[in-house]
């Protein structure tokens, strides 16, 4: 699992993207020792209990990050990777500076490390892990303190002076343009990036259904794949999910022990992106050794 890739200093606000130097080593290295395979293909052999051919990986991507199109997928159909990018629906929309409300709550504190919330009414305000924990879970308060940290600090200023690499989401017609790619499929990742999990069932419907709606409209076929946003969901998101159509679901880890034989979802390996190269192959390795797997490289 992949967030972006950078070719310059597009990681302010958070470690979640990867240099384009290392990602090219690592699809390489994917590519030389694996089968790299879609989800729709995973889900496959994994419903039907198929043998693989060899062992494979799939690589997935979340968010909706423009540098997706600009940096990733180049290199991605350089050496014929396939790869699936799960897609904030709001990236499909205008808004007022292109971006997740996750990454201005980043940038607020990076531009100002003790910025005053006094004023914005709602739990811990002033205290920046109570409210982003606040925040995930309550889709009326992030467009309330979207608007507010706008309005009452000049962020977007700010923020446009920084790479934009590191912090601009897919515009609709940017999407379109990913689409005509062989090497790309879509999926839902909700619509605001929230914490399933923690969202009353209204929020919760709009979140799965909204962002579908808005995919299978500019693909023109079925959306059926969705992976949680902060690998957030329990029982009720994954009922909930499948009954809207999402017969694909990812998670990050395991949340029950009865997800391992849930054939409807699976656990996705997230690849470090402050690390050596080799540690990235050590890791992938070691993933699968718990798996009872020796690649033996």
């Amino acid at each position: 699992m992949y967030h972006g890739v950078y070719e310059n200093n597009g990681d302010y606000f958070r470690a979640s993207h990867t240099p384009v130097n290392l990602f090219k080593k690592q699809i390489q290295y994917l590519r030389k020792h694996f089968d790299i395979i879609s989800v729709e293909e995973a889900f496959e052999y994994y419903k039907k209990g198929m043998p693989l051919k060899r062992q494979s990986v799939t690589i997935t991507f979340d968010d909706g990050f423009k540098n997706n199109l600009e940096t990733a997928l180049p290199i991605l159909e350089h050496y014929r990777a396939p790869a699936t990018f799960y897609l904030s629906g709001v990236c499909l929309e205008e808004m007022k500076i292109h971006t997740l409300w996750s990454l201005l709550f980043n940038a607020l504190y990076f531009f100002y490390p003790n910025a005053d919330l006094s004023e914005f009414s709602v739990p811990g305000a002033n205290n920046p892990k109570t409210l982003f924990k606040y925040l995930r879970g309550n889709g009326a308060a992030v467009e309330k303190f979207t608007d507010y940290i706008l309005q009452n600090f000049d962020i977007a200023e700010k923020l446009n002076k920084t790479p934009k690499e590191g912090w601009m989401l897919l515009r609709k017609e940017e999407v379109s343009e990913m689409l005509t790619s062989d090497f790309v499929t879509v999926g839902s990742h909700g619509e605001r990036h929230l914490m399933l999990s923690e969202l009353n069932e209204a929020e919760l419907n709009y979140e799965l259904t909204q962002s579908q709606k808005k995919l299978i409209e500019i693909c023109r076929k079925p959306v059926n794949t969705i992976a949680f946003p902060f690998g957030g969901y329990n029982t009720h998101v994954k009922k909930m999910a499948f009954e809207i159509g999402y017969d694909m679901q990812l998670a990050v880890n395991y949340k029950n022990n009865a997800d391992h034989q849930d054939q409807l979802i699976m656990s996705r390996y997230g690849v470090p992106t402050n690390t050596t190269f080799a540690s990235t192959a050590f890791f992938i390795n070691q993933a699968f050794r718990r798996m009872g797997v020796d690649l033996g490289h």
